[in-house]
C-alpha cells in the first residue's frame, strides 16, 4: 500500500482556509480520489486538465497513477520542472494523458 493524499483535512477558525492535509494509504484504485488528485494537480503545476477521463492506472507497488483523458494516436510526453508529473500532448497539443510518478507529492 502506498500513500496517497486525503480528501481531509481541517479549517483555520480565523480565516476558514485549509490548514493540514494527512496522508492515508490506498490498497486499491478505489481508495483513490481521482478528481481530488486532479485538481490538486492543476494547482501544483498551473495546469488546466480535461475532466473526461476514459482511463485511470494505479500502481500500487510504486504509487504511480496514469490518467488518460482521450485516446490519441501519437502522444508525446513532457515532464514537469520537479519530474513529479509527465504530461502527455496529442497532435494537437492538447492534454491527452498525465502521468503522476508518485501521488503522494500531489
Amino acid at each position: 500500500m502506498t500513500p496517497i493524499l486525503s480528501v481531509s483535512s481541517t479549517k483555520s477558525k480565523k480565516r476558514g482556509t485549509k490548514e493540514v492535509q494527512e496522508v492515508h494509504k490506498a490498497g486499491t484504485l478505489l481508495d483513490i480520489d481521482v478528481r481530488k488528485v486532479l485538481e490538486r494537480t492543476e494547482k501544483k503545476y498551473g495546469l488546466r486538465l480535461p475532466r473526461k477521463v476514459v482511463m485511470v492506472d494505479y500502481g500500487d507497488d510504486v504509487g504511480d497513477l496514469y490518467i488518460r483523458f482521450k485516446h490519441a494516436k501519437h502522444a508525446e510526453g513532457e515532464p514537469t520542472d520537479d519530474g513529479q508529473v509527465i504530461v502527455h500532448y496529442d497532435e494537437s497539443r492538447d492534454i491527452a494523458a498525465i502521468e503522476i510518478l508518485d501521488i503522494a507529492n500531489i
